[in-house]
């Protein structure tokens, strides 16, 4: 069935008035967004009588009203398919005034601008004697102009083959959307109806050309590189016979041509992948445009879908304080956990749960500007309540909000709570400047009353002052003044409250009040890099000298091994402890996502730290594929919500996967972690303190892992065990790094070193080489953790075709298992608080130090069996777990899913 339209009439001609307008709405909603209308006020202002044509079938009346008064006719009902179906409806609306127009300028909302003056563009095609001009041209198969700023003069429009091109124009089903499909579509209609009109004899030109745009290239290229960005460098190369200039190289024709428009598909979805980085500091360049304009349609934009991605965030949880919270405020622990000691940070309590929310009022909301909470700015009705403990003679009362504000902000703990003189203080700061960064802090309409009430402090001797009178005393350092006011002296008031009476109320006046937020929600800013469909963003701590870091380094080469497009993200998270340095990997890295397929290679956790600091864009919008890392049998019940980052799971181990698989319907895939083969120049044992004729045993372990699942102290009671003091000819290596003195483990490791002169211990960090080279220079690995999500160090060792001893539990056991390693069973055990992150429930096993002694002993005595087990071990790995194995998986995955 046919759409009927309907036709709005707005702003009449005026006389004179020769250049008329089609501005297609093709977004099909009945919102306009705020930089529609300023493209609309700007065509107004160089003549233009514009008939806006909408395919909605009706608009917001507030709308709808602001159109009228730009334009001189609102078509709503238009029928869906391209711009070009709503340029052939308004030009019919023309036809009965078609002798007022010498041309018709069509253009549409898919652009943010105008960023300069539209009349040179306008007036382009009048000065060289065009028929036909626009904004831009392109190549592909053949020449076309660009729909986004056509103007054809009244003669063309009569001409019989633009009349043909507009009675021959396919429909394109509404349902196309914004696919690529649909572009090449537009696309071959520019070109085909370019081909017609040039045949027809007609003159076609470009304000902003490739061949112009080429030729400039050619000519900075030649005289220097440019070093602002990374694009142009490779500017020289790209710019050829198939290159749409209005998608590419944006920033270059908008500053060297004057080229009047940014595509919001650049901004929205960057199909080509244009470097985007700096696009605001330009669109601020342009005089007279307002970034603000397209950040606000592009959080329209995305606003529904990321919504819904991130709508967990928001869902209220009961904390233990018996105070209702948003997720995401109850697990500022989980990014920061040294909060809870420095500031008393937390959900435990109501004191904690109030300095949770003054931390997120300041600072952190600064670093999440699109998270909408509370709606209203209304937080729970515990941030107004009057503070207890504190004597309320201030000119405001000081609430419990504010008393959190107190005890989170060291810089404002001068003011001493605890005296006359403090209290007061501390209001002037919240009424000047603690009401501009802590919403609650803002003063409504009753607290404003109160202030200028009747004073009542003092039994009411000043009850003909208001309260605002109290602030007198903070202005005065004279002594005995400022002790007459903190007792009350009415003389004292009443000489000085004149003298800042002015000021004071003035002040009041001009407080500003924050904007109420009309719902809470989560909208993503500003897109975040490109979303091709081909290729793997890699989001993790490539620089890490640690396991995670090993993590995202192997995952990467096992992508490009299969050959997948492959850009790697560092995660803007670390700890100081961590050593990080440059990696093969930097030459992959970019600032910003290019696919819209993320490998997220961290921790839960740490994931949902880039939520919290600004990477809400790089997983909104995108499939989140999360390698995260585990160690434990339950998924943590707090955590639960994390559920929502990821689209599916790559588990690095059927241990970790049979967990998720009990804990999500998500997809959950068996993608165990490849091994780089180990490439290092090997060093004697006498490189690392050892004796040449020693049979020793290494053990290795990271502070910044948690002591008691590593259990180091196995090992050295297992040595101890196996071979009493006497025995000389065998040695234990206790290799470890980033060393904590406030660890109980630490300090017990210490002890059992002083004891026994055959345990070495190296205490630091080793270069990738040297560490191979340790395990190399040892004769045994071992590792009796209670529990491992992988076992990396296992699996390298194991590669190096070292026998090891291991804990026959957890994710290790898929390639360290009877006859590949010397096993240890041991009980399975209940964690205890401090033993590790999210301990309740969890249980692990503890390894038997006698049968671990056993193994050593077999190590020394059974030459033959262990040199067996060693190359099984090996074997198993080179067999399973290689780059060229784990890339096969990789690849086979992703063709599962359609990218590669």
């Amino acid at each position: 069935m046919a759409t009927t339209q309907l036709v709005h009439e707005g702003s009449p001609l005026q006389s004179g008035q020769t250049t008329a307008c089609v501005f297609a709405h093709t977004a099909g909603s009945e919102f306009i967004g705020e930089y529609v209308f300023h493209y609309l006020q700007c065509l107004k202002q160089i003549g233009c009588a514009t008939v806006f044509c909408s395919s909605a079938v009706q608009l917001r009346p507030e709308d709808l009203a602001r159109l009228q008064t730009l334009c001189h006719q609102v078509v709503l009902g238009v029928p869906p398919g391209g711009v070009f179906h709503a340029y052939r409806a308004g030009l019919g609306l023309l036809q009965a005034d078609k002798d007022t127009w010498d041309k018709v300028v069509f253009t549409h909302d898919q652009l943010y601008g105008p960023l300069n003056d539209l009349g040179p563009l306008l007036r382009f095609g009048d000065e060289r004697d065009l028929d036909i001009w626009s904004a831009s041209d392109g190549f592909a198969s053949g020449y076309y102009l660009h729909s986004d700023f056509l103007v054809m003069r009244a003669e063309a429009l009569a001409h019989p083959s633009v009349r043909e091109f507009w009675d021959l124009l396919p429909a394109l089903l509404p349902e196309a959307g914004n696919t690529e499909s649909h572009r090449a579509s537009l696309r071959q209609i520019e070109m085909d109806a370019c081909t017609r009109f040039t045949d027809g004899l007609l003159r076609l030109g470009a304000f902003c050309s490739v061949s112009d745009v080429r030729r400039h290239v050619a000519e900075v290229l030649a005289s220097q590189l440019p070093d602002r960005s990374s694009i142009r460098r490779r500017l020289l190369d790209g710019v050829n016979v198939r290159q749409d200039v209005r998608q590419a190289y944006w920033d270059l024709i908008v500053e060297t041509f004057r080229y009047p428009f940014i595509h919001a598909d650049l901004l929205r979805h960057n199909p080509l992948g244009v470097d985007m980085d700096g696009w605001d500091a330009l669109v601020q360049r342009q005089a007279g445009y307002d970034v603000d304009l397209i950040g606000q349609d592009l959080r329209e934009f995305h606003h529904a879908d990321t919504s819904k991605q991130l709508a967990w965030l928001l869902d209220e949880v009961e904390t233990p304080a018996g105070i209702r919270l948003p997720y995401f405020l109850t697990q500022l622990l989980t990014t920061w956990p040294d909060l809870e000691e420095k500031l008393n940070i937390g959900v435990a309590t109501e004191e904690a749960v109030l300095n949770s929310m003054a931390f997120w009022e300041h600072p952190q909301r600064k670093a999440m500007p699109d998270l909408d909470w509370p709606a209203s700015n209304r937080f729970p009705d515990v941030v107004y309540e009057p503070a207890p403990g504190i004597v309320q003679d201030s000119a405001l009362p000081i609430t419990k909000g504010a008393l959190a504000v107190w005890r989170t902000r060291t810089d404002i703990q001068s003011f001493d709570l605890n005296t006359f003189l403090g209290r007061q203080q501390f209001t002037h700061w919240r009424l000047t400047l603690g009401q501009l960064e802590y919403r609650f802090l803002a003063l409504t309409d009753p607290d404003i009353a109160h202030l200028h009430a009747p004073c009542q402090v003092f039994t009411g001797r000043i009850s003909h002052l208001p309260n605002l009178a109290l602030l007198s005393a903070i202005f005065h350092t004279t002594a005995s003044i400022v002790q007459q006011l903190q007792e009350g002296d009415v003389a004292a008031y009443e000489q000085w409250w004149p003298w800042k009476q002015v000021e004071l109320t003035a002040m009041l006046d001009g407080l500003v009040k924050h904007p109420p937020l009309k719902r809470s929600g989560f909208r993503a800013g500003l897109p975040r890099g490109t979303r091709h469909e081909r290729g793997v963003n890699v989001v993790g701590l490539p620089n890490g000298q640690f396991g995670v870091g090993e993590d995202a380094r192997t995952a990467t080469r096992a992508l490009l091994r299969a050959g997948v497009d492959t850009c790697v993200c560092p995660a803007p998270i670390g700890a100081l402890t961590t050593v990080y340095k440059p990696e093969w990997t930097d030459d992959l890295v970019s600032s910003t996502p290019k696919s819209r397929t993320n490998l997220i290679c961290l921790p839960a956790a740490d994931t949902y730290q880039l939520i919290l600091k600004g990477w809400a864009p790089v997983l909104a919008g995108r499939y989140n594929i999360c390698a995260w890392q585990w160690e434990l049998p339950v998924w943590p019940k707090r955590w639960v919500p994390l559920l929502n980052i990821p689209d599916e799971i790559w588990a690095q181990s059927r241990y970790v996967a049979d967990m998720f698989a009990k804990t999500t319907d998500k997809p959950v895939t068996y993608m165990p972690l490849s091994i780089d083969k180990p490439v290092f120049s090997p060093r004697g044992k006498a490189f690392f303190g050892i004796p040449d004729n020693a049979y020793t045993f290494l053990s290795v372990f990271d502070c910044n892992s948690w002591i008691k699942r590593k259990n180091p102290m196995g090992a050295v009671k297992a040595f101890a065990t196996a071979f009493p003091p006497g025995r000389a000819d065998v040695r234990l290596v206790v290799k470890i790094m980033n060393s904590q003195a406030s660890i109980p483990e630490y300090q017990e490791l210490l002890a059992q070193v002083a004891k026994d002169s055959r345990i070495i211990l190296i205490d630091k960090f080793l270069p990738r080489n040297d560490m191979l080279a340790l395990i190399d220079a040892c004769d045994v690995f071992v590792s009796l953790h209670r529990s491992e999500g992988f076992g990396r160090v296992i699996a390298e060792a194991m590669y190096m075709g070292k026998p090891v001893i291991s804990t026959n539990y957890s994710g290790s056991v898929d390639f360290a298992f009877e006859g590949t390693a010397y096993t240890v069973d041991g009980p399975l055990v209940p964690l205890r608080q401090g033993d590790y992150v999210e301990f309740e429930g969890q249980y692990w096993m503890d390894p038997d130090i006698d049968a671990a002694a056993a193994a050593f002993r077999c190590c020394v005595e059974e030459e033959d069996r262990t040199q067996a087990i060693a190359l099984a071990g090996q074997r198993q790995i080179s067999e399973n777990h290689t780059i060229q194995k784990i890339a096969h998986r990789y690849l086979e995955r992703l063709k599962a899913l359609n990218i590669d």
